[in-house]
């Protein structure tokens, strides 16, 4: 929390968790760096083609430098059954804008995180098609363990909260 990782770092230290480094790893914080996409596409990696990390429950990339390119190879890794026993991941404060939080939906909608209770994807650049996708997701029951979900500070408006709000009218969350 608030060092200076970068992504140089976040290669190093996702080499060493493909290699079978830390398999009984329950929580993971690295808030307040400056890891961006080439860092969590490292990790991403990692994690989707090693099964890096199967133990871990909480995750948190809170303030970093991570946009679109960074959280779509993320989706494509928890996607693949990486991170299913997550149950916290902490995104906010980060610059993740529709296409990164459309292809996080898609991965979210085929119960690849089914564990989830925690999402927090406060402060981003997410605007309306991104909600609507994530309301895709939630509206699945693919999201049906949520109990707390941060949306504050994005560009969502009127259309990306009716969409969400259909979704939950459902009954999946």
């Amino acid at each position: 929390h608030g060092n200076q990782i970068g992504d140089v770092g976040m290669q190093a230290f996702s080499t060493a968790l493909a290699g079978g480094a830390l398999p009984r790893l329950e929580r993971l914080w690295l808030n307040s760096n400056k890891i961006g996409d080439a860092g969590m596409t490292a990790f991403a990696d990692a994690i989707g083609t090693s099964g890096a990390l199967p133990s871990l429950t909480k995750l948190s990339l809170r303030a970093n430098e991570i946009g679109n390119k960074g959280m779509q190879a993320f989706a494509a890794a928890v996607g693949s059954g990486a991170l299913a026993n997550c149950d916290h991941l902490d995104l906010s404060l980060n610059s993740i804008g529709d296409a990164g939080l459309t292809a996080f939906a898609t991965a979210l909608r085929s119960g690849a995180l089914g564990s989830l209770v925690e999402l927090e994807l406060g402060e981003n650049r997410i605007g309306d098609e991104g909600m609507k996708a994530l309301a895709l997701a939630v509206g699945s029951g693919a999201m049906a363990n949520i109990v707390e979900l941060w949306l504050y500070n994005n560009k969502i408006g009127d259309v990306g909260l009716t969409a969400l709000a259909d979704a939950v009218r459902s009954g999946a969350l």
